[in-house]
């Protein structure tokens, strides 16, 4: 699971610095994004942040749209 933080960190990290807006297109499961030192739940159509870090649980997945506005 920590591997799965890590590499969704860095692919949000890396879109952010192209992407004016990250969207959440799909999701399976359970997924929640760091905010604020707390972990919220999202769901589809949740719009993910600046700096954000999404984890999902097990057997979970998250599809992102990322757009340049």
């Amino acid at each position: 699971m920590k591997f799965k933080k890590i590499a969704a960190g860095l692919m949000l990290l890396c879109a952010v610095s192209y992407a004016q807006e990250i969207i959440v297109r799909k999701m399976k499961g359970s997924a929640y994004l760091s905010k604020d030192g707390g972990w919220q739940k999202i769901s589809e159509g949740s719009l993910i942040e600046e700096g954000g870090s999404i984890t999902t649980g097990d057997s979970s997945y998250v599809i992102l749209n990322f757009s340049d506005g």
